[in-house]
């Protein structure tokens, strides 16, 4: 099934948080990509107008999501005690989305959230947003968040696929939630946040803390390079690791560790590395990034933040996961291998007892695998430019790249040894109702009948949905 187009509109003074999390639960469900959301949808440097127009446009969907009808409505009173609307102003963008969606027939559905509800009369709305009250809207529960979920993809498929095709995958998205409350998960289980991502790599997992371990106190600023496709999720091994430092380095205290976090949950969030037009710039932007994430004084320079506010941090390890495309390297392979040179020279502090800082640069290139043989140039021009690095700075960076698709066997054996699971013998069937849920002559399908493996983009949201079982 080709992935839909599924458009939130929401004011963020209402539905910030709620619209993070749908977005989510609709991508686990349809895909990554398959939701336009402005929090994701909206680069640095885009024409945020036009951007948000092309959005609703190029969408089947509009959910029109609404957590408390005043806050939604934009409702303000100022000094005087006057109140005034912002959905009455034709230039609110919460009352444009929705004009430009049923402007263009497109299919809206009001979501509200626990006991949210629209203006009981269409006489409370601007005429132009009148049509909503006349459109069957749904409900959603956070208590009950993933039970309540169900009909609205109910309402999605049945836009974007005939009748038939949306029974076919309705069915499997079933079975598939079916087969994982099979498992018996217990109340009292151990899954926790570092079950949300990635899967046991062992290999690769081994590596990175051998080659951790071994710097421990010795180097204060490392430097990991997680080069794979991004069906492979390297983003994700980059949190995972992460996580495995918080329960084996710090018995779980979440507090002696700072990463940025996502705004739904504490969760770890991942960033684009700092680049600008040329070294200078990139340079400038990494200071720039640095500066607001640990909010030091303007009368302080950059480097005297290094040198005497690095110590100052109340933590004992810091980390950061930044994405960079491999189209970046096009015509530039030189210049952001010098900017790595200069990040690892720079991160360097005289004083003693500093956290330890943990840089995971993921490089994502579709379709690296673990096969040399498969390998574009710029794939190997990449690898070869990092490896030296490695060879050059070997106590402050090291390459992980060998991250190919995970094998039946390690996905069954990873839902299996969960703690809390009291069926473990049922871990077979979440893996053939997961295989169950791809297209057929998929890529997906393909790679799994003809190599019992799967990509990692298809076992994490498995991983999240045992998860929200798991901690309800």
């Amino acid at each position: 099934m080709s992935l839909p187009g599924i458009f939130i509109s929401y004011r963020s003074a209402d539905s910030l948080a709620n619209a993070n999390s749908l977005c989510l639960s609709l991508e686990r469900a349809f895909g990554d990509g398959s939701v336009f959301y402005d929090k994701n949808g909206i680069q640095g440097g885009d024409e945020w107008r036009k951007t948000l127009e092309n959005g609703v446009r190029n969408a089947q969907v509009v959910l029109v999501l609404v957590t408390n009808v005043t806050r939604w409505l934009g409702v303000e009173t100022d000094e005087y005690g006057t109140t005034t609307r912002r959905i009455d102003h034709p230039d609110d963008w919460v009352r444009q989305e929705s004009e430009l969606a049923l402007a263009n027939g497109k299919h809206i559905i009001a979501v509200l959230i626990d006991e949210a509800r629209l203006p009981p009369t269409a006489d409370r709305l601007p005429e132009s947003l009148r049509p909503l009250l006349d459109r069957q809207a749904r409900q959603i529960r956070v208590a009950r968040w993933n039970d309540d979920l169900l009909p609205l993809v109910n309402d999605i498929l049945q836009v974007v696929g005939g009748k038939q095709q949306h029974q076919q995958q309705h069915s499997s998205y079933n079975a598939l939630d079916r087969a994982i409350r099979a498992l018996g998960i217990d109340a009292d289980n151990g899954i926790d946040s570092v079950h949300l991502v990635n899967c046991d790599r062992t290999g690769q997992a081994t590596t990175f803390r051998r080659v951790f371990n071994s710097r421990d106190g010795k180097s204060d600023f490392q430097f990991y390079f997680l080069c794979g496709c991004p069906s492979e999720m390297p983003a994700s091994f980059g949190k995972r690791l992460i996580y495995d430092i918080i329960y084996d380095k710090l018995d779980g205290r979440h507090d002696a560790i700072s990463y940025p976090f996502q705004e739904d949950a504490d969760r770890i969030k991942i960033e684009n590395l700092p680049l600008g037009a040329d070294l200078l710039t990139s340079r400038k932007r990494l200071k720039e990034y640095v500066a607001r994430r640990f909010h030091f004084s303007d009368n302080q320079s950059f480097e005297a933040f290094i040198e005497t506010g690095v110590p100052k941090l109340p933590y004992d390890y810091v980390t950061a996961v930044f994405e960079i495309s491999e189209k970046k390297w096009d015509n530039d392979e030189g210049e952001i291998r010098e900017y790595f040179e200069w990040m690892i020279e720079t991160f360097q502090c005289p004083n003693k007892g500093v956290p330890t800082f943990l840089f995971f640069i993921v490089v994502k290139s579709p379709g690296l695998y673990d096969d040399p043989a498969k390998q574009t140039a710029r794939q190997k021009n990449i690898l070869a430019g990092l490896n030296n690095i490695c060879q050059k700075y070997p106590d402050q960076a090291t390459v992980l790249a060998n991250l190919p698709p995970l094998d039946q066997q390690d996905f069954d054996d990873w839902v299996s040894d969960l703690d809390g699971i009291r069926n473990p013998n049922n871990s077979r069937a979440v893996t053939r109702a997961l295989a169950d849920t791809f297209e057929a002559g998929s890529e997906e399908e393909a790679l799994f009948r003809a190599q019992q493996k799967f990509h990692v983009k298809d076992i994490e949201p498995v991983q999240r949905r045992i998860y929200d079982i798991a901690s309800k």
